[in-house]
């Protein structure tokens, strides 16, 4: 089976810098370990792409965006063509119309 790639947008990248400088201050070694569970949860998505199920909030887009979950944290992407688009990465608990556009 062929890896899909992976593409990280600025936003995406920008989200992630962000939670790991807010885990970095409470502990280093905490943020540390937290950034390399989330690299080997995409990696494991470049094999498994379909393992993430399908987002409730987001089920009528085409493609479907699909999710994985990193202990509260959220990780939204869709899969086009030969790689994977993250497009949200977030806490669980944060509304996603402000990520993504949407009316409230």
């Amino acid at each position: 089976m062929k890896k899909k790639g992976v593409l990280w947008s600025n936003d995406v990248l920008t989200q992630f810098e962000e939670i790991l400088q807010y885990i970095r201050r409470d502990s280093p070694e905490q943020a540390n370990k937290f950034g390399e569970k989330i690299i080997k949860a995409i990696d494991r998505l470049t094999v498994f792409p379909e393992s993430g199920r399908i987002v409730p909030e987001l089920h009528d887009r085409i493609p479907p965006p699909r999710e994985i979950f990193v202990g509260e944290y959220r990780i939204i992407y869709r899969i086009i063509g030969n790689n994977i688009d993250l497009m949200v990465f977030s806490h669980g608990k944060r509304l996603l119309t402000f990520f993504l556009g949407m009316p409230s």
